[in-house]
């Protein structure tokens, strides 16, 4: 039993720390996300300067829609819907590498 309970810790770590790794900022930029009420900004730099017009694809509300970052690195959307919506950020770095982030955007109210 002592054995299981080791092989299944185990098997848990290794999985979470692959999910982890596939989710995090590349080398070269950043993905920040703030939520507040049935909004969130999404900020992301390159290098540590906003990264001016980058892509951003944007799943969950409405579906999917495609985002540009402003010259501040940034853009905000809004949770119009009255029920609350979990959301998925994704980027593309530039060494193709996928960065994904996930945050919970509350209902309007």
């Amino acid at each position: 039993m002592k054995k299981l309970t080791a092989i299944l810790a185990a098997t848990l770590l290794t999985a979470s720390a692959a999910a982890s790794a596939a989710n995090t900022d590349s080398d070269n930029m950043k993905l920040n996300i703030t939520t507040v009420a049935n909004r969130a900004t999404v900020t992301l730099t390159k290098n540590g300067d906003p990264a001016k017009g980058y892509p951003v694809k944007v799943k969950g509300i409405n579906n999917t829609m495609n985002k540009v970052t402003s010259d501040q690195g940034s853009f905000t959307i809004q949770n119009r819907t009255s029920q609350p919506e979990r959301v998925s950020f994704i980027v593309e770095d530039t060494h193709g590498k996928t960065i994904v982030k996930q945050r919970f955007i509350a209902r309007e109210s």
